[in-house]
C-alpha cells in the first residue's frame, strides 16, 4: 500500500459529520470570576464575585481543564453550577 493511502486510515474524522457546526450546546452557567480589583474578599481570600453566564460552548479543553462559553474561558474549578438550556 503506498504511504499516502496508509496514512489517510490513521486521519481523524467525525462520525457524525455535521453535528458540532449544526448543533451548539447551550448552557448556563455560574461561576466565580477573579477579580484583583473587587473590594468584597470571599472566605478563602480570593477578590472576586459570582457570575451567572449563559450561551454556546464553543470548547470543552479537559487537559487544561476550561470551558468556553461565548468566548468566556471557564475554569472547571471555578464553577458552581451548571445546566443545558433546551
Amino acid at each position: 500500500m503506498r504511504r499516502q493511502l496508509r496514512a489517510k486510515q490513521f486521519a481523524p474524522f467525525d462520525a457524525l459529520a455535521g453535528f458540532q457546526e449544526n448543533a451548539p450546546v447551550r448552557v448556563s452557567v455560574t461561576f466565580f470570576r477573579r477579580d484583583s480589583r473587587q473590594e468584597a474578599i470571599h472566605a478563602d481570600g480570593i477578590r472576586g464575585n459570582t457570575v451567572r453566564l449563559e450561551g454556546n460552548v464553543t470548547a470543552f479543553d479537559a487537559v487544561s481543564q476550561v470551558l468556553r462559553v461565548s468566548g468566556v474561558l471557564v475554569p472547571f474549578s471555578d464553577i458552581y453550577e451548571i445546566g443545558i438550556k433546551l
